[in-house]
């Protein structure tokens, strides 16, 4: 019998814990590179639009884990 800590937990809701996981590595690498490319003053809205872009990204990915750890904490109840 499985433990508590490992209920609902499937195959399929690690790799989607995964690709979150990735999701964020991917998310930080395009910060390092725009934080790079912030020291021209001439694309102001250019950076701008593409830092939304990436909090946009971080907020999808949030709101992805704590929809999963909201299915794991009433799965456990069942």
């Amino acid at each position: 019998m499985p433990s508590a800590s490992h209920v609902g937990r499937t195959k399929l809701d690690k790799e989607r814990l995964k690709l979150c996981q990735y999701e964020v590595e991917s998310v930080c690498q395009s910060a390092q590179e725009l934080k790079g490319s912030t020291k021209d003053d001439g694309h102001i809205k250019e950076n701008l639009k593409a830092a939304n872009a990436l909090l946009q990204r971080l907020l999808n990915i949030a709101i992805e884990v704590r929809a999963f750890r909201f299915y794991i904490r009433s799965s456990r109840f069942v």
